[in-house]
C-alpha cells in the first residue's frame, strides 16, 4: 500500500499555490487525509490505482469536474465538501462513502451504483440531492463523466431530512 501524503504530493508538484487541474499519479493506492484541504483544486483525477480517499482529502476546494477511478473502495468524512461539484458519479467499487463527503457543493445530481439503491448514504449529501441509480457505473478515464451517459432506472429525492449545519 502506497500512501500519497503531503509531503509526497510535494514532491510531485501537486500542491503548487496555482495548481488547479491535479492528476493522482497511478503509484498510489490510499490518499492520505487533509493532503489537498484548501487548495484551489479545479478538476481532479483520481486513477484506478487508488482505493482508499481518506478525510478531509479534497475539502475546500474549487473542484468542479471530479473523476474517481474504479477501484475506490472507499470515501472519508468530508472528503469532497465544500467544492463546486455540480454532478457526481460513484463507481461500483465504492461500498462506503462517509458522512457529509460530498456536502457544502452545488450538486443537483448524483450516479451511486445499484447497491446502495436498498441504502443510500443520505448523510453524505446535502438535501434535494437527486440520486440516480445504475449498473455498471464505472466511468471512463478519458472523459469527464456525464449523467446521460448512463442508465437510469430509478430516482429518489434526498427531500424528508432536516437541513444540515456543517459549521461552516
Amino acid at each position: 500500500m502506497t500512501i500519497l501524503t503531503a509531503s509526497e504530493a510535494t514532491r510531485w508538484g501537486l500542491l503548487g499555490q496555482n495548481k488547479m487541474d491535479v492528476e493522482i499519479p497511478n503509484i498510489y493506492t490510499s490518499i492520505d487525509e487533509a493532503v489537498f484541504d484548501g487548495r484551489r483544486i479545479t478538476s481532479l483525477i483520481i486513477p484506478d490505482s487508488v482505493t482508499a480517499i481518506g478525510a478531509d482529502a479534497f475539502k475546500k476546494n474549487l473542484i468542479e469536474k471530479l473523476l474517481i477511478g474504479g477501484s475506490v473502495v472507499s470515501i472519508g468524512d468530508y472528503a469532497f465538501s465544500g467544492n463546486s461539484l455540480t454532478d457526481v458519479v460513484i463507481p461500483d467499487s465504492v461500498t462506503s462513502i462517509g458522512k457529509y463527503a460530498f456536502s457544502n457543493n452545488l450538486l443537483t445530481g448524483v450516479t451511486l451504483p445499484a447497491h446502495f439503491k436498498e441504502n443510500p448514504p443520505l448523510d453524505a449529501f446535502d438535501l434535494d440531492v437527486r440520486f440516480t441509480y445504475a449498473d455498471p457505473v464505472n466511468p471512463e478515464a478519458d472523459s469527464w463523466p456525464e449523467l446521460e451517459d448512463y442508465e437510469t432506472p430509478t430516482t429518489k429525492i434526498n427531500s424528508n431530512c432536516r437541513k444540515k449545519n456543517h459549521g461552516w
